[in-house]
């Protein structure tokens, strides 16, 4: 999920309970119960990203490298021809 895709645009209020679980789990560690009202699940969400602010930004960069690396590597290097 890109934060700043058109869709959500830095709106944290725009992702649902699900994706909001899910990126606080897999970038910061910390398990909120999706069960939780949604303010207290973007409250939460935007309190991770105030206090890390590096983190989503390295994982952007990371994820972007991965994928010109993946693209460099010819296809049948990769079996799919």
């Amino acid at each position: 999920m890109n934060l700043n895709s058109e869709k959500v645009n830095g709106d944290l209020t725009k992702l649902s309970k699900k994706e909001i679980c899910a990126i606080s789990f897999r970038y910061f560690g910390c398990k909120y119960k999706e069960a939780n009202p949604k303010p207290v699940l973007v409250a939460g969400l935007e309190g991770l990203i105030a206090a890390q602010l590096t983190i989503l930004p390295a994982a952007a960069a990371a994820a972007a490298t991965a994928a010109a690396a993946a693209a460099a590597v010819p296809a049948a290097a990769r079996g799919e021809v």
